[in-house]
């Protein structure tokens, strides 16, 4: 009796520590916010980036989250993960930053105010009791500051949510957007015709294209300058303009294609751009040739066979997909893959012979090669194994440092007059050139324009921009959750034995489990 006593005074006291352990973690949870990630990019915890943004928060900002309730999935989820991700904003935003959510499905009030504010339904299809049947739902939500009002009118996704929320809370709490120039006027192609990628950008920056006709000069509000890609040579006088700008500090990329490259002819030809000596003096040299890579994107050849026109599949190595991205550097750090069609390679040796300091981006494979000169880019001419015998090409860099001006001992160019605009479009005199940048600048070269016109070079564009104008913030958030991992590429001779033990390995593994746990019965029965 008295052993039973002791025992249910020991377990009365366990009962009581548990329950006093699980109390007082529960105070120390509402006075400390702590939060365990253990995802490889931290998609469930706020970047560094966000949550500085939120400290710095000097006013009331307020979120209105409207979301039907039982939403079906893949949707089942959104409204958990986006209540979380709130929390995470206002514990860091001491007390600024507010949220609420809202069931436009409660009545009828809430739905017209859903929608006054710009949040419409969204019919999604659902499968109910065998049957696929239509649903209208909410998924959206607004941020409001002072007089200004930013609206996501519908999540569908949710990996780009952090970014999508922590630059709408800089936008509307920022007093203006960087303006951001497209240089044209030599068959560059039209960034802002890109619709999609136009709304994207525009709502960062002031987005504008750009053509130098005259006297202009660049004005001096265009914080970064985009040149992609062109195909007839800049005037000098447009390369006055571009040197000045760098001059006083302006932010250049320099995304260029020195081969002209046409898939359906197979035929590949040197442009005249007639920009070497020019972007020499800025440490930059983009070569004369092609790379070919076994890291590529195939494409879709015809092909005759038994008669019949057939389209099949091939690899083309003259469109590279690089995935070997600088670690170091916040721009590229987390890309995994870019699309480079018709890619060419970046001379690293001429920046430090100019005093300038240079940082590769971007590399090819380790398996690779370039063809100069004569260019043979037809898909069904094989390049010989034993032709790819170089790796890690660089094809994109960063270069940094005071740049000297290429028309310091010149001089400057006489204009070309318009008469419509016989005056240049800033305050500098046309006669004075300033000979050096006034204080540390950085330029950005690729080896390819054609990038920015697909989905994977988005990213890598948009980060770039980010970088010459906003500085570092945002770019890591950007890319969290971009993945792609490719399997590791194995020879022909190694595929079947993968395939065979992935179909008859585990079959195996349990009969040989099987077998042994009979014995070690066996072994037992016996000893009995």
């Amino acid at each position: 009796m008295e052993q039973r006593n002791i025992n249910f005074i020991h377990t009365t006291v366990g009962i009581l520590i548990v329950i006093g352990i699980v109390v007082l973690v529960n105070i120390l949870a509402q006075r400390f916010f702590v939060r365990v990630d253990l995802t490889e990019d931290q998609v469930y915890s706020l970047s560094k980036a966000s949550k500085e943004i939120m400290r710095n928060l000097d006013d009331k900002v307020l979120i209105k989250a409207y979301f039907s309730k039982d939403l079906p999935p893949p949707y089942n989820a959104n409204e958990r993960f986006i209540r979380d991700q709130l929390d995470e904003y206002r514990a860091y935003s001491n007390g600024n930053l507010q949220y609420e959510f809202i069931n436009p499905d409660e009545n009828e009030e809430n739905k017209q105010e859903a929608q006054q504010l710009g949040i419409s339904p969204v019919q999604i299809n659902v499968l109910e009791k065998d049957r696929m049947e239509s649903k209208v739902v909410y998924m959206g939500l607004v941020i409001s500051y002072e007089d200004k009002r930013e609206v996501m009118p519908f999540i569908q996704r949710l990996d780009g949510f952090e970014y999508d929320m922590t630059s709408a809370i800089q936008r509307i709490t920022s007093d203006a957007k960087p303006k951001v120039a497209f240089l044209q006027g030599h068959d560059e192609p039209d960034m802002l015709s890109n619709e999609a990628l136009r709304v994207e950008m525009e709502k960062s920056y002031n987005v504008q294209n750009l053509t130098l006709e005259g006297s202009d000069l660049i004005p001096d509000d265009v914080d970064a300058l985009v040149i992609i890609a062109p195909q007839t040579p800049l005037s000098e006088w447009e390369q006055y303009a571009v040197d000045q700008y760098i001059m006083k500090g302006g932010k250049v990329a320099f995304l260029l294609d020195p081969i002209k490259a046409d898939l359906q002819s197979g035929m590949a030809t040197a442009l005249p751009l007639e920009m070497d000596d020019w972007l020499a003096t800025y440490g930059i040299k983009v070569n004369a040739d092609l790379v070919f890579d076994a890291s590529n994107q195939p494409v879709s050849v015809q092909q005759q066979q038994r008669g019949f026109i057939m389209r099949t599949q091939m690899p083309f190595p003259f469109i590279p997909v690089v995935r070997n991205f600088n670690d170091n550097h916040v721009m590229v750090k987390d890309i995994e893959a870019v699309v480079f069609p018709f890619l060419s390679t970046i001379d690293t040796t001429l920046a430090p012979e100019k005093g300038l300091n240079i940082e590769v981006l971007a590399t090819t494979s380790e398996l690779c090669g370039t063809q100069t000169g004569r260019f043979d880019i037809n898909p069904m001419n094989r390049i010989p194994r034993q032709s790819y015998v170089d790796q890690y090409l660089p094809v994109g860099a960063v270069i940094s440092g005071k740049f000297h001006s290429y028309f310091a001992d010149k001089g400057a160019p006489t204009p070309e007059v318009d008469e419509d605009n016989p005056q240049p479009t800033t305050d500098l005199p046309v006669n004075e050139v300033i000979p050096e940048s006034q204080s540390e600048n950085r330029l950005v070269v690729f080896g390819d324009g054609e990038f920015t016109q697909n989905a994977t070079g988005t990213v890598l564009l948009m980060n770039m921009i980010d970088w010459m104008t906003q500085g570092e913030g945002l770019i890591s958030i950007r890319s969290k959750g971009v993945t792609d991992r490719p399997l590791k590429e194995v020879d022909d001779a190694t595929k079947p034995l993968i395939k065979y033990a992935n179909f008859f390995g585990m079959p195996l593994v349990v009969i040989i489990l099987g077998i042994l746990y009979w014995q070690v019965r066996r072994r037992r029965k016996r000893e009995i």
